[in-house]
């Protein structure tokens, strides 16, 4: 009964914050399905198909709590269900409650062993918590049923990733990409593992994963880093900037570029980029840090104090603008 009783109040509240009138038409109709669902439920409340979808509705606007409640209810009321388990799975291990979730996915892996898209849930927590034999042998399940399944493979790559077996990793990451070659991600993978092995190849897959979506320029970002770590100045610069004619608006790539400059101790062109990439991105942590930086080194120190503080606003804990701030006396 407290479970009901405090999902009412969240949904009386709900209720009533959609009750303004300068809500759009889309929130007024999200609305009514909720009010509709309400209705049913006082009626059948021990529908459990109906706190499912109550529990759907709640995850797919945001309030993840208040979906818990319904979708445990669901679990509670029809406990043979696989996808009631799942959906509270999902969402524990979305929230980070790790150890939850594995005991939430496993309840509908027992009710049906089949059910692939469980099976990669769970693998996936396996991976976060570095638990590899397991991951291992459900990926495996999955390709013995399904050869061609490409999150498996890439499952797969990503624990050997984590083990340091960058050979084994490259072929899960290449098998993925065979099956699924549109996915940014994959392709992602192997340009970071050949950055040390073949940087041609590893350019190629970064080329690539931006073809997948040219909205994005952080694979061309990463080229630039790579060339970077390379001590590459130049191509890094080119491709920087080559971010920057594409999306004007994207800090990290000013950010990078007086990184670069900082280096080259050309300290005052590196402060016309870190102010460029703190206009785009005002709360850019690491931007302040370095103009700061570079203020004290030109020995305005009362630029430097203001950059060091402004960092610790953001992240009080930030160790190098504290000694920042003792490095000039304040």
């Amino acid at each position: 009964m407290k479970m009901h009783f405090i999902l009412m109040i969240a949904i009386a509240i709900l209720a009533t914050s959609c009750g303004d009138s300068k809500h759009t038409n889309n929130e007024k109709i999200i609305t009514k399905e909720l009010s509709e669902l309400n209705e049913q439920i006082k009626k059948t409340p021990k529908d459990a198909s109906l706190h499912y979808k109550r529990g759907l509705y709640f995850h797919k606007n945001k309030m993840d709590s208040i979906a818990l409640i319904d979708l445990k209810v669901a679990c509670a009321l029809d406990s043979t269900k696989a996808n009631y388990y799942s959906a509270v799975g999902d969402i524990l291990f979305e929230t980070k409650d790790i150890n939850a979730s594995v005991g939430y996915i496993q309840k509908a892996l027992a009710l049906n062993p089949n059910d692939v898209k469980a099976q990669l849930k769970i693998s996936k927590m396996f991976l976060y918590l570095k638990e590899y034999p397991k991951l291992f042998i459900g990926v495996n399940n999955i390709l013995r049923g399904d050869v061609y399944n490409d999150e498996a493979y890439y499952l797969k790559g990503m624990a050997y990733k984590d083990l340091k077996d960058t050979t084994n990793a490259i072929n899960s990451f290449a098998t993925a990409t065979k099956i699924n070659p549109d996915n940014s991600e994959y392709l992602m993978q192997l340009a970071l593992l050949n950055i040390n092995k073949d940087i041609s190849k590893a350019k190629l897959y970064f080329e690539n994963a931006y073809k997948t979506d040219t909205n994005n320029v952080e694979p061309l970002n990463a080229i630039g880093v790579m060339y970077e770590s390379k001590k590459e100045n130049k191509l890094a610069k080119e491709a920087f900037v080559r971010c920057i004619n594409i999306d004007h608006d994207y800090a990290k790539a000013y950010y990078n570029i007086a990184c670069i400059l900082m280096d080259e101790d050309s300290v005052a062109k590196a402060i016309k980029q870190l102010n460029l990439a703190i206009t785009y991105n005002p709360t850019y942590t690491d931007a302040y840090y370095n103009r700061a930086f570079c203020h004290e080194k030109l020995k305005d120190f009362t630029k430097a104090e203001a950059d060091y503080k402004q960092v610790l606003l953001f992240e009080p804990a930030y160790e190098l603008a504290i000694q920042g701030l003792k490095s000039i006396g304040k």
